[in-house]
């Protein structure tokens, strides 16, 4: 249990002790909790290094932290999702999962209902693209399809499709920063 001494007026805390306390009170709720939406070992081990290191350099500042716990699983949640949004292959298709899933269950958490609205933002931001675009970006993304895939199939160049993917790409990448205040 952490010991109240080791906190300063000032609600910050003090010293390698308390640091290596907080670390091994909450680093398996935090691995657990990224590992749902990451699905790697390395991943979820780099983010939780990422927010304990966050942490560690927040401990000299005058920023106050009332609630260490919320102060972690914010930055594990802001995290996560950078990573999704730079991994967004393989963790869109986690999140559209997680989505179907999550509407199962009527008494969604915080986190749940923050990943939903990052979600709607992102399928708002879909409908903003050109049919084709949006068509390329889901194809490329969703499905896993190769460029070449999509320009066979839509009987359109290779350089086309990556154009197209690029510039919707971008797109969203600025709608999410613009809408989600993430930055991508």
């Amino acid at each position: 249990m952490i010991n109240e001494n080791y906190y300063q007026n000032d609600h910050t805390f003090c010293g390698e002790k308390v640091f290596d306390e907080y670390y091994h009170k909450y680093y398996e709720q935090l691995y657990f909790k990224a590992f749902q939406y990451l699905k790697s070992q390395e991943l979820v081990e780099d983010a939780i290094q990422d927010v304990f290191l966050k942490l560690w350099k927040k401990r000299n500042q005058h920023h106050k932290i009332y609630s260490i716990e919320a102060f972690l699983y914010t930055c594990m949640r802001n995290h996560v999702l950078n990573m999704i949004i730079s991994h967004k292959r393989e963790m869109l298709k986690q999140v559209a999962k997680y989505n179907q899933e999550s509407q199962r269950f009527s008494n969604e958490t915080e986190d749940t209902v923050c990943l939903n609205e990052y979600s709607e933002i992102v399928e708002v931001g879909l409908t903003k693209l050109s049919p084709r675009k949006r068509l390329i970006f889901k194809l490329k993304t969703y499905k896993g399809f190769t460029n070449s895939e999509i320009a066979n199939q839509l009987n359109i160049s290779i350089n086309t499709v990556k154009v197209q993917f690029s510039q919707a790409n971008k797109f969203l990448k600025d709608y999410l920063r613009q809408k989600a205040e993430i930055e991508v």
